[in-house]
Formats: structure tokens, C-alpha cells, sequence
């Protein structure tokens, strides 16, 4: 019995984060959302052919790379794309982990057993973002989730996205601040419930992909959790000791006063 034989004995399993199922084949990773009945065999033999035909898929991908990473150079290209994630359900070939500049998501559309390729795309980001628990019981799953966003997107573009995806958890009373951070950066952007207001430093205008390459120089991204206004107005106070000239200087008055706007706020309700 050849490898690809014992493989193909392998089942699909669920992954809870990514809501889909799937299958790893001979460092191919498939991906479906409903299990049909010969993505088993479909699976099989896209990973027996990837090798083969993975010259070709360079040479498809090529203008669109060198127009979007300035790369020409074949062999570079075939190094740097990765482990490959193939989706069953819409015959897409993405590349995740391409090397290239480790921020864009590099998308290949195609038909059959790779035999044709109708389309590319590298305008999309792999955003990765996780975020403080709430509550004991909101800390029982994970609350890591990789998200498609373009390049053109704004933060403020981004926190709009998630809130619709409905990641920030509901809150008892409502009058909480979500704070979007990197490794590298402090402070972001600012969420307060109560209002549905967003508060940014100056970032409004950037694109994602320009903070992210040129600022914070990566797509990790985590939301810190404080339990009202004014636990997050003390935390902007201790990490200026105090120094009102200096939060003045920065920029946080107006965050500050809005804390204190939002606590007189609920005082009335």
C-alpha cells in the first residue's frame, strides 16, 4: 500500500477556530466548510499532482508578484510560498505563510487537478488578532481568529469589521473600553460600548498594511479588556505617572475627558 493509499484512509476533522474542516495530505492542507463525497479522493490526488505542477503555478503567479513585491526571480518565489492551504469548496489554492514580505495572503484560483488557473489575488492581509478574557467563563475557548482584510483598510476600517463579526463578547452593564494593541504598539485605537465609539490617535488615515509593514511590522494583533471608562483612564494616568503635560503633549486629553464623559453618562442612566 503506497503512501498516498494510507492517506487517503485519513479523515477530515473539525477545527472549532477556523469553523471548517480538514485534512493535511503530504504538506498540503486541505479545507471545507461541508464534507463532500469525494473530497476524500479530490484531496488525494491535488496532493499527489502539487509538486508537478506547482512550477506552473509560479509562473502563473509571476506577474502578480513581481507588480505587488517587485520579485521576478522564479526559484525566490518558489522558496518563499509556503505550506499551501487548498479550499475544496472554492477551488482555491492560498498561501499564508509565503515569505515574500509575511503580511499578504497570495491567492490562486483554479479548475480540475490544477490543470488550469483562472485568476490570482495578493491585495488581502492575514491578520491574526486574540484579546483579553472578560470574565472566568469567557476564558474557557480561544479567542485567537485569523481574519481576510485588504490592504487599503484603515483601523478604524478593522475594529468596524470586527465589531460586525460580533468577536468584542457582551458585557453585563455595557460600559466597558476594548484597546487594540501590538507587541509593538501600545495603544492603537479605543472601543467604549456604552457609546459605540471609537477613538484613534492619529491612525485613521494609515492603511493597515502601512502600519502594519512600516510601524508595528507585524499582523499580530491583541485587544485589551478594561471594565469601564475609568479603569482605562487609570491606566492611561500610570503609564504617564501623572505627568498631565505629558498626556497633553501625546495627545490624551481627549481620550481622558471622554472617560469622564462616558462615567456621567451612565451615573444618569
Amino acid at each position: 500500500m503506497g503512501l498516498f493509499d494510507k492517506l487517503r484512509r485519513k479523515k477530515f476533522k473539525y477545527n472549532e477556530d477556523n469553523n471548517n474542516y480538514e485534512l493535511n495530505i503530504a504538506g498540503v492542507l486541505f479545507v471545507c466548510e461541508k464534507i463532500q463525497d469525494d473530497y476524500g479522493q479530490y484531496a488525494k490526488d491535488l496532493a499527489h499532482a502539487y509538486e508537478s505542477r506547482l512550477p506552473a503555478i509560479v509562473d502563473f503567479l509571476l506577474p502578480y508578484i513581481r507588480d505587488k513585491f517587485g520579485v521576478s526571480d522564479v526559484s525566490i518565489i518558489h522558496n518563499s510560498l509556503g505550506k499551501p492551504q487548498i479550499d475544496l469548496d472554492k477551488r482555491l489554492i492560498s498561501y499564508y505563510e509565503q515569505t515574500l514580505d509575511g503580511i499578504h495572503i497570495i491567492d490562486v484560483k483554479f479548475s480540475s487537478i490544477l490543470t488550469d488557473f483562472h485568476y490570482a489575488n495578493v491585495d488581502d492581509m492575514n491578520i491574526i488578532i486574540d484579546r483579553d478574557s472578560a470574565c472566568m467563563s469567557d476564558d474557557v475557548y480561544s479567542h485567537v481568529k485569523r481574519y481576510r482584510i485588504n490592504d487599503n483598510a484603515t483601523y478604524e476600517d478593522f475594529m468596524f469589521f470586527l465589531k460586525k463579526d460580533h468577536y468584542f463578547p457582551h458585557i453585563s452593564g455595557n460600559n466597558v473600553v476594548w484597546v487594540l494593541t501590538t507587541k509593538n504598539i501600545d495603544y492603537i485605537c479605543s472601543y467604549f460600548t456604552l457609546t459605540n465609539k471609537f477613538i484613534l490617535q492619529g491612525l485613521i488615515d494609515e492603511s493597515l498594511y502601512k502600519i502594519c509593514n512600516e510601524i508595528s511590522h507585524t499582523t499580530e494583533f491583541h485587544i485589551k479588556y478594561y471594565s469601564s471608562p475609568l479603569r482605562w483612564k487609570e491606566k492611561i494616568y500610570s503609564l504617564y505617572q501623572g505627568n498631565e503635560y505629558c498626556m497633553w503633549r501625546d495627545g490624551w486629553l481627549e481620550e481622558i475627558k471622554y472617560c469622564d464623559y462616558i462615567e456621567e453618562i451612565k451615573k444618569k442612566l
